[in-house]
């Protein structure tokens, strides 16, 4: 294997974890389970609903005493860096910590993107705030987190000749911060939509109006309380990356 010498990481060494989830708890819209212990523990939700509201709510519920503790936590961790932050960061951000502050910079950022934010995301933030009594301003902000220093991580596709099998696979690696506190939280999250949502474009912005609006089943892979897709996978085999191309034009 050839390694970048520039790479900060390192090889993860750990087994796949092949046990069997275990059941934790439930509520009207969601059921909650565990693989794995410490910082290797992973949480798989299910969440049911007509609404991202719904779905929300259930997930707020479930995760309630992990997100009280998350946000306050991860919060000091970053703000502790916001010196490191604004050296790495494009000079507009820089630009925007250092004048406003970590919070102040993130509901900027909010009120920059949110017309081109579908408005499923802003509904299912206010359930989850709900659900788990944690403030929808923080929750939003912890959402608008990788948007504001252009989370980058690591994507790849081969196909054909590239592989034994000549067929597509796709990998994406997360490349984040192994010290950050949110670390602890590793969660899949599986959405159960059982409704379309219609009519609910109607009252948020121009830029998103839409008529009809439906969803398949599908497993989110990130973090308690990141309701955006870093990867995803759903019951009709797509499978989603993200990935960053930071561009100065």
């Amino acid at each position: 294997m050839i390694i970048d010498p520039s790479c900060k990481g390192k090889i993860n060494t750990n087994e796949i974890l092949r046990e069997q989830p275990r059941f934790v708890n439930s509520v009207p819209n969601g059921k909650r389970f565990i693989v794995g212990q410490g910082y290797d523990k992973i949480n798989i939700v299910h969440v049911y609903g007509g609404t991202p509201y719904d779905m929300g709510y259930a997930f707020g519920q479930l995760m309630s005493e992990d997100l009280k503790q998350l946000v306050p936590e991860y919060f000091s961790y970053l703000e502790n860096m916001i010196e490191d932050l604004i050296k790495q960061l494009p000079p507009l951000i820089s630009k925007w910590l250092a004048e406003f502050g970590l919070r102040g910079a993130l509901d900027l950022n909010y009120d920059i993107t949110r017309k081109y934010t579908p408005p499923w995301y802003d509904e299912e933030l206010r359930g989850l705030a709900a659900g788990s009594g944690v403030s929808y301003e923080d929750i939003r902000r912890l959402n608008l987190l990788p948007e504001l220093i252009k989370a980058a991580c690591s994507v790849l596709g081969a196909w054909g000749e590239s592989t034994i099998s000549s067929t597509l696979l796709h990998l994406r690696s997360l490349d984040w911060d192994e010290k950050a506190p949110i670390a602890k939280y590793a969660t899949v999250t599986i959405y159960h939509p059982n409704a379309s949502y219609e009519g609910y474009a109607n009252h948020f912005h121009d830029y998103y109006k839409q008529k009809y609006t439906t969803s398949h089943s599908f497993a989110n892979f990130g973090y308690t309380g990141l309701i955006g897709s870093i990867g995803a996978y759903n019951e009709v085999s797509i499978g989603l990356g993200q990935k960053v191309w930071i561009t100065t034009e």
